[in-house]
């Protein structure tokens, strides 16, 4: 599988979506390609698939499945024909723009797609003195490098998207759509959470429309508010131009309801910062928050 498919990246910048290819040598696309079908395999091998709902715990030989996945257009053509989009060439504007490596094929008529999340730890960084070992000595190189690892996290397969972990697909999909809403229990149990602070709980709960329990369901499944502390959601949120309050070690939830999307959207990662206006954006409806 995958033998003979391009390696592609997708790019995100300004919240516009570009795919990419990537000219490397038949050495290193042939290595890329293995590595993606050994993960591939390995993922959905004797795997039952589990129709994602958003309240699901996997058992290790489960999948979850989203059927009737609506793939964008340009991913699709990049599979269908390889040749005829453009390669990346990474300059000061896009060399910090990955957002997915891909490959894919056509295989007896169905479409099959493996993407991995790339994470910025993948760059190798030009900054300091990055040392290759050759030839029984270590070499100084200084030109742009990433590195792509043996995993992947989900999967296209003739019009389902299987994956893992919802967390690592929704940094590569807008999963929004497919998510379920928060019960009315569920949402009291947000307001309660220790890691909050509102003043109103009552408010909060009557602006919870459709759009914010599936915000809330999202948030909580992913378990952000578990993984990094209040100082350090507010230090991520200073970077892409959000104020997140902290008191008591609490973040806090404002009363507002447009103030509190804002915050919602960046718990549920749908913020980003503009690359040329440097303005920040929520990124389903791009409006600015400032």
């Amino acid at each position: 599988m995958f033998e003979y498919a391009s390696v592609t990246v997708m790019l995100q910048d300004n919240g516009k979506l570009e795919v990419c290819k990537i000219e490397t040598d038949k050495k290193a696309q042939a290595a890329i390609c293995q590595s993606y079908a050994q993960a591939y395999s390995m993922m959905l091998e004797g795997t039952e698939y589990i129709a994602f709902d958003g309240n699901y715990s996997l058992g290790a030989d489960e999948t979850l499945c989203i059927h009737d996945f609506a793939l964008e257009e340009m991913i699709r053509d990049a599979v269908e024909t390889p040749a005829g989009i453009n390669s990346f060439v990474p300059n000061e504007t896009n060399k910090d723009k990955i957002k997915a490596i891909f490959v894919g094929e056509i295989c007896d008529g169905k479409m099959v797609i493996a993407f991995q999340k790339f994470k910025k730890e993948q760059y190798i960084s030009v900054k300091g003195i990055n040392l290759f070992f050759d030839k029984e000595t270590f070499v100084q190189e200084k030109r742009f490098g990433i590195s792509i690892s043996d995993e992947i996290d989900c999967i296209y397969e003739d019009g389902k998207l299987l994956f893992k972990s919802f967390f690592m697909a929704k940094q590569i999909f807008s999963l929004m759509e497919y998510y379920r809403e928060a019960t009315h229990g569920e949402v009291e149990r947000f307001t309660q959470m220790k890691e909050l602070a509102m003043d109103n709980a009552g408010i909060f709960i009557g602006q919870a429309d459709s759009r914010v329990r599936k915000k809330i369901a999202s948030i909580m499944d992913s378990k952000v508010l578990e993984k990094y502390s209040a100082r350090d959601i507010q230090r991520i949120g200073r970077q892409t131009g959000i104020n997140v309050v902290i008191r008591d070690k609490k973040i806090v939830i404002p009363t507002d309801k447009k103030q509190m999307k804002i915050i919602l959207g960046f718990l549920d990662e749908e913020v980003y910062k503009g690359y040329f206006s440097n303005a920040t954006y929520i990124t389903n409806s791009k409006r600015s928050v400032s």
